[in-house]
């Protein structure tokens, strides 16, 4: 299989590998004549004034035409290859060596007139591929056209055949709320705070699983978390009314590990993931302060911070989102998830914490 990359013009090399974890071979111009995609680019090796190199094939058949960076070149039999952009144009066959002024007289020449009258206007990047095509057709003899634009399907196709495009590196960002609620019955404080949002960002990094379609993904990454809450609650007993201020927050690192299925549609794709995320607290802090008013108005304050943290979180996620290709193998990713974990502290006050993130990322 030869390597593929969407966004590259004609290569340098052809890079190769007999099947998958094969050692990757390199030829250089010279060392293969031609070399090719299923229902795509074809490169053919040629020298041109002195300097070999590959040459994309847009057209082959009794004419044949090729492609080097934005210029064009023509083969005709065995005339030799013809520089379409020079001027003036030099072509040599059976009658001798010949001289056009302009790149009209000679495609007029050359095709016989079998194509009509050819404007002086000609333009070579949307003009030459389908006269040179029309001509091929109107000989009578074989001709293949090769294919230049790839629907998403066929660049999918391609990039898993080589192997280029299966890993996916990216950045996001975007907002996080996060919800906390205890289940406990203790006589113990335990603080009832309202869900707060926050702004959460990273890595990701996504792997296709299979060499046969890109709908089934492995999707990983490293996310940033930082949350404040505040909690304050009033109860009466025994004639004492109390009043409770709670204070806690955690800076964290989260490790999501998703299977995403996605479909397909053009340009656009939606998907469906879910998975476990592991987030570790690399930061965290709790204080409760309490207000005790008798009824002489005495009042006794104290302080403690005696909820004890977890280690790291566990939840479970679901997600869905929506990809779109930007140009080449850059996408456009808008992801939506919640999650259901286990809380911020520890098993015995029996926590529940719910996630939800809205995240937009770019991957390449």
């Amino acid at each position: 299989m030869a390597e593929y990359a969407p966004n590259q013009d004609i290569p340098a090399v052809c890079v190769f590998k007999r099947f998958d974890i094969a050692v990757e071979i390199t030829y250089k111009p010279g060392d293969i004549k031609e070399f090719g995609y299923i229902s795509g680019n074809r490169y053919v090796s040629k020298i041109v004034e002195n300097k070999e190199s590959f040459y994309e094939v847009m057209v082959s058949g009794k004419i044949t035409l090729f492609r080097k960076g934005s210029r064009f070149f023509l083969e005709k039999g065995l005339s030799g290859i013809v520089n379409l952009d020079k001027s003036p144009i030099e072509y040599s066959d059976g009658s001798g060596k010949q001289t056009f002024d302009g790149l009209a007289s000679f495609l007029q020449y050359i095709t016989g007139g079998k194509t009509g009258i050819i404007s002086e206007k000609l333009n070579s990047k949307k003009d030459l591929v389908p006269l040179v095509s029309e001509y091929n057709k109107k000989t009578g003899e074989s001709y293949i056209v090769y294919n230049q634009e790839y629907t998403e399907e066929m660049l999918a196709s391609e990039s898993l055949r080589s192997g280029s495009n299966r890993n996916k590196f990216g950045v996001c960002a975007g907002m996080n709320i996060y919800y906390l609620s205890f289940s406990s019955e203790t006589s113990q404080y335990l603080p009832d705070p309202e869900p707060e949002m926050s702004v959460t960002g990273g890595l990701s990094y996504e792997r296709m699983i299979s060499r046969k379609n890109d709908k089934l993904a492995i999707k990983t990454g490293l996310l940033f978390l930082k949350q404040n809450f505040y909690s304050y609650s009033e109860s009466t007993i025994s004639s004492v009314i109390y009043r409770d201020d709670a204070f806690f927050d955690f800076t964290g690192i989260k490790l999501p590990v998703l299977l995403q299925y996605s479909f397909k549609s053009g340009k656009f794709s939606q998907y469906v993931s879910g998975g476990l995320s592991y987030q570790i607290f690399i930061q965290k802090d709790y204080s409760h302060i309490r207000e005790a008013e008798y009824t002489n108005h005495d009042i006794e304050i104290s302080e403690d911070a005696s909820l004890a943290f977890r280690q790291g979180e566990t939840s479970w996620i679901i997600g869905i989102g929506m990809k779109m290709r930007l140009v080449n193998s850059i996408n456009l990713n808008i992801t939506c998830m919640n999650e259901n974990g286990q809380g911020l502290f520890a098993k015995e006050y029996k926590p529940h914490s719910g996630q939800t993130s809205l995240l937009v990322g770019i991957t390449f």
